[in-house]
């Protein structure tokens, strides 16, 4: 029953409640029992008294979560104070509650489980000191929606921190960028919140794993652009939009799964990925022609494997406008390149900002070669071209300025060196 004088609701010997509003509160003598969720949504209850003694406190049996949202600290006592745990595990490993005041917890590596809501009301908390490894924390139960409303949250386990960033409050664009101390997120279950801003981890130099829940819908522009260490990534199964430059300087990663579920695809996703090798589709050759892509999606890439579910398929290091007959690179790192012999035209684009390019073979198919063709080419040393001496000869370009920039140039014609 509920007494004018108390905010408590006792049964039988039992505290089964109390009223949200109070600041302070008294358990009478006499009390046999507290139960679980007995002062839920009691965040305002600072001072916590028991009319007895520590022993006699120690002896009430209480339901393992019956402090959850207790901001109080202490128990106070006739004969002194007991503090309340930071930490609510069961005997079974299973978390059921961090007090509303912690800020950061050691948690043991005899947790098997984390309830939903457990961190209800920790509205400081932001980081468990985890005893165990990152692939130990991996392998812990979570039900649901354990992370309750914590805007972002930290796990640092004996090998590495893993960063679980916002779940409902959408993440400001480069909200975590430039970090040099990320080295593995997580990113959690949230209807709320299905899309990753643009540049939110834009140069976080030391991440190196990334591992989307199924509810992450869109990707932004250059999210994780230039996070020179990340080698490890696994996308969605719900992913719908990869946008433009998300993975671009990403250097130490060389393969990625993308799911079936994907529609459209930004330019230029993977660029200055120097060390990319494949990307393996879920679906089949024709699911990826539908796919909705820039026309430079794969800008800036070295040759690379594309799997699908029926085959494989090998991208070329170029894109050839069909329509014109001009080159465009996706990567100007080379130092040597053949031109197919589709191409009729290298303009003043083609070969732009190749620096280190010094052999270059050319076809019989080019009919022009612009007059700036080669301005920044300035250790091009050597042409192989396929036809005659006065097959070069009848190639548009102006014959003094073509190779202005590239003086020592050598032109190796099937009939002789020019």
């Amino acid at each position: 029953m509920i007494t004018n004088e108390s905010p408590l609701t006792i049964e039988n010997g039992e505290v089964t409640g109390c009223k949200t509003d109070v600041e302070n509160v008294v358990i009478p003598a006499g009390v046999t029992g507290i139960g679980d969720y007995a002062f839920e949504l009691c965040n305002l209850l600072e001072e916590f008294c028991y009319a007895g003694t520590k022993e006699e406190w120690n002896k009430i049996e209480k339901g393992i979560a019956w402090q959850n949202q207790i901001p109080a600290e202490l128990v106070h006592c006739d004969d002194g104070d007991v503090k309340l745990p930071a930490v609510i595990v069961d005997e079974k490993g299973c978390l059921h509650g961090v007090h509303p005041k912690a800020k950061e917890v050691l948690l043991s590596k005899t947790v098997t489980k984390i309830k939903e809501d457990s961190l209800c009301g920790t509205f400081s908390f932001n980081c468990f000191q985890y005893e165990g490894t990152m692939e130990e924390w991996e392998k812990i139960e979570k039900e649901g929606n354990w992370l309750s409303e914590l805007p972002w949250f930290f796990v640092n386990c004996s090998d590495g921190e893993i960063l679980y960033p916002s779940l409902y409050d959408a993440m400001e664009d480069g909200i975590f960028s430039e970090s040099d101390v990320i080295e593995h997120i997580i990113m959690p279950y949230s209807d709320d919140n299905d899309e990753i801003p643009s540049r939110s981890f834009e140069s976080c130099t030391a991440l190196k794993s990334l591992k989307m829940s199924d509810t992450v819908k869109i990707i932004g522009d250059s999210a994780f652009s230039d996070c020179s260490s990340l080698s490890d990534v696994v996308l969605g199964k719900n992913l719908a939009e990869i946008g433009a430059y998300s993975f671009a300087g990403c250097c130490s990663l060389k393969s990625l799964k993308i799911p079936l579920s994907v529609s459209k695809i930004g330019r230029g996703i993977l660029c200055n990925c120097e060390s990319f090798e494949k990307i393996e589709y879920e679906g089949t050759k024709e699911d990826w022609k539908n796919i909705q892509k820039d026309k430079e999606w794969h800008k800036g890439l070295p040759e690379i494997i594309l799997k699908f579910s029926d085959g494989e398929f090998k991208v070329p290091w170029f894109i050839h406008d069909e329509t014109d007959g001009r080159l465009y690179l996706r990567n100007r790192t080379v130092k040597s390149l053949k031109i197919p012999c589709e191409v009729k035209i290298i303009t003043d684009e083609t070969l732009h900002k190749c620096y280190l390019l010094e052999s270059l073979e050319i076809p019989k198919s080019v009919v022009q070669i612009s007059d700036l063709a080669f301005k920044y080419c300035r250790f091009l040393s050597r042409i192989n071209y396929d036809g005659t001496k006065s097959d070069w000869e009848r190639i548009q370009k102006n014959k003094i300025t073509w190779n202005v920039y590239c003086r020592n140039v050598k032109v190796q014609c099937s009939d002789g060196e020019l």
